[in-house]
């Protein structure tokens, strides 16, 4: 199954505008938390996606398929995904599909009981994520795109300033909100909105024609207290375990 992720986001909307996305990570003082995913696009837009797949891959084109591009899921399709989860410690609380105003929003929230299994899941796919302790009882919150899920020429097509005018006509309606809720009074981050446990990044591109550029190299970092907490250090994807040395060449 194709995943509800910033990513998935971008890369329908390379096909048709008007695309909203929101991710929220909740986490709480024991390590488990809650991952909230909104993805909207406009009817207009999932017919015009719709109509653009059935002309490329034909009429015979299965709804799995078109539900996948436009990442309209079925309850029982997720129940069923989730109960393998559940040995990870993770489970869906609640999906829900709203419609308002010409647009189709669908609502996912995910509970975990730490990161590590969260992760395993799948849900974390194209974030390169960690969690580490600071200096005085502190902690470091930090998330970054992964470059390396991007499709061969779509991260240089995003870099590219004199592509920006073309982009923002062919992508206008992109709007994102990515939030993570501490544990623990938020000391610094590099958010533009925050109160004392939330901090929150916006990118509008019908305001803010750089966020294309900004988005793939975007840091969201947060450091907060944590001297009464007691979280497990972590990091996603995990590091790659180093090379065994080569062997010395036997000269008898």
């Amino acid at each position: 199954m194709k995943r509800m992720t910033l990513l998935a986001a971008l890369s329908a909307l390379s096909l048709t505008g008007c695309i909203q996305f929101t991710q929220t990570v909740t986490l709480n003082p024991d390590g488990s938390g809650i991952l909230t995913l909104v993805h909207g696009m406009s009817e207009q837009s999932t017919s015009q996606l719709n109509a653009m797949v059935r002309m490329m891959l034909g009429e015979s084109v299965s709804q799995d398929t078109l539900s996948a591009l436009t990442l309209d899921y079925s309850e029982a399709d997720l129940r069923r995904e989730f109960q393998a989860h559940e040995a990870y410690g993770v489970t869906l609380e609640s999906y829900r599909v709203e419609q308002r105003e010409g647009w189709r929003y669908k609502h996912l929230r995910i509970r975990f009981k730490n990161l590590s299994g969260l992760a395993r899941t799948g849900w974390l796919d194209n974030w390169k994520i960690s969690l580490a302790p600071g200096t005085n009882g502190q902690y470091v919150f930090t998330q970054t795109l992964d470059a390396n899920s991007f499709q061969q020429g779509e991260l240089a097509m995003l870099r590219d300033p004199q592509l920006t005018p073309l982009l923002t006509q062919l992508l206008q309606g992109f709007h994102a909100i990515i939030q993570f809720n501490a544990p623990g009074r938020i000391l610094e981050s590099s958010a533009p909105q925050k109160t004392e446990r939330s901090a929150r990044w916006v990118f509008d591109l019908d305001r803010n024609p750089g966020v294309l550029q900004q988005l793939p190299t975007q840091v969201f970092r947060v450091v907060f207290e944590g001297k009464d907490l007691k979280l497990s250090p972590f990091r996603f994807p995990a590091p790659a375990p180093p090379k065994a040395p080569p062997r010395p060449v036997d000269a008898s």
